[in-house]
């Protein structure tokens, strides 16, 4: 069963724009969850809001509020308040193995792990391109394991990877037709290719490079969306954003510019003046996640991120040829990219990622239990005359030898 149907009945947002998408959230108070741990990573549970101190685009800032949320301390602001959790499974970015394995452990962390009062959402990006709320904030397990079991990934996502190489393959190298299809390079001549060749190559490398690009940026501005819509809809609280994916390129059409750089150094002595072709774009998706995820940190909410493909393995064996071995160090070396995206969104949220393991039941219990032990500082910013844009948060604990971890900054 295709999940089209549902967003039919709950669609909230049409195709969305390649373009960034900025939008202000006014919030007169900013909150930020605080992480505090020891060397050994324990928690730390007995600070005060003395030993708090927090500076925000470098000028110290009067602390407004001060909580704690621990399992063994009640929350003096509303004991009786449950956690809010939005699901963001993101289908376009997402095999669909991936999405079948992770998602029962996603379902069973419902039915085992939901309180009473807590509360749960879900959002999709779909491989279409669009994104919808498909279960609006709901403390009905039932609805929300239902809606997650529908989940779909993006069949066309590893062929659409496959298609391109294949694409700068024959550019690159003669194909011989007769030879073994099972072998990317078999048949293929190695011999002086024209330097026309390397132009077409690499114009090739910088399309499929943009196309990344694109989903990259349109991935990003789904986080925007989600901002907006919790904004719009009134969504109060502290809300835990897991975000399931395969990831998204932040170096994107890194792969097949390594394909034409690998046959130019091949074909041409190292230092001559050919290898000047060798050109990429240059991407700076760090700041652009920063600008991104900052509406989120205005709205009170931090990013768990999961990665869907599980336990990434460099797979070698004496059984391969050398093709097969470059496959698959390549492979590895695009999956540790895609990783490092969901790092990315959860690190400047002050939230965790789980990637590289299989252990997701796991995974979601640390998810819970870091939501269980952090402290709440609040700084009022009615106020303020910074100009708009995004702003850097510093905590500091005058605790030596402590460990803090905390949202990065926030966009006005």
């Amino acid at each position: 069963m295709r999940l089209s149907g549902i967003l039919l009945l709950l669609c909230l947002f049409g195709p969305l724009s390649y373009a960034q998408v900025e939008e202000q959230v006014d919030v007169g108070v900013l909150e930020i969850w605080v992480k505090v741990t020891d060397k050994e990573g324990k928690a730390i549970s007995d600070l005060t809001s003395e030993d708090f101190k927090l500076q925000i685009d470098g000028q110290p800032a009067e602390l407004r509020c001060f909580d704690k949320s621990f399992e063994d301390a009640v929350s003096v602001s509303n004991p009786d308040q449950g956690r809010k959790f939005v699901f963001f499974f993101d289908l376009l970015n997402t095999l669909p193995g991936d999405m079948e394995f992770l998602k029962n452990s996603v379902t069973r962390f419902i039915l085992d792990s939901f309180r009473e009062n807590d509360q749960g959402m879900v959002f999709a990006l779909l491989p279409t391109a669009n994104l919808g709320v498909v279960q609006k904030m709901t403390s009905n397990r039932q609805a929300l394991v239902m809606v997650v079991r529908k989940m779909r990934g993006n069949m066309s996502l590893s062929a659409s990877i496959d298609s391109n190489e294949k694409q700068l393959l024959d550019v690159l190298y003669p194909l011989d037709t007769t030879s073994d299809g099972a072998n990317p390079l078999a048949g293929r001549g190695v011999g002086t290719r024209p330097v026309q060749n390397f132009h077409a190559a690499q114009s090739l490398a910088r399309n499929f490079a943009a196309q990344e690009e694109n989903r990259s940026r349109l991935t990003l501005n789904t986080f925007t969306s989600i901002a907006r819509h919790l904004s719009e809809t009134q969504i109060q609280g502290h809300v835990a954003l897991l975000y399931i994916s395969g990831g998204f390129p932040i170096n994107p059409g890194e792969q097949y510019f390594e394909m034409v750089q690998q046959l130019i150094e091949e074909q041409f002595a190292a230092g001559s003046g050919d290898l000047a072709m060798i050109d990429r774009p240059n991407f700076n998706f760090q700041y652009d996640i920063r600008r991104t995820i900052g509406a989120l940190n205005r709205m009170n909410v931090t990013i768990y991120s999961m990665d869907a493909k599980g336990l990434l393995m460099n797979a070698r064996g004496a059984e391969m040829d050398s093709v097969q071995a470059a496959r698959g160090l390549k492979t590895f070396s695009r999956n540790l990219q895609l990783q490092d995206s969901l790092v990315l969104v959860a690190r400047e949220t002050g939230g965790l990622s789980f990637t590289n393991g299989q252990d997701y039941r796991k995974g979601l219990a640390d998810i819970v239990r870091d939501m269980n032990e952090q402290y709440l500082l609040c700084a009022d910013l009615s106020g303020s005359k910074k100009k708009d844009g995004y702003h850097e948060i510093e905590v500091k604990v005058a605790r030596p030898g402590v460990r803090v971890r905390h949202r990065k900054g926030y966009v006005d």
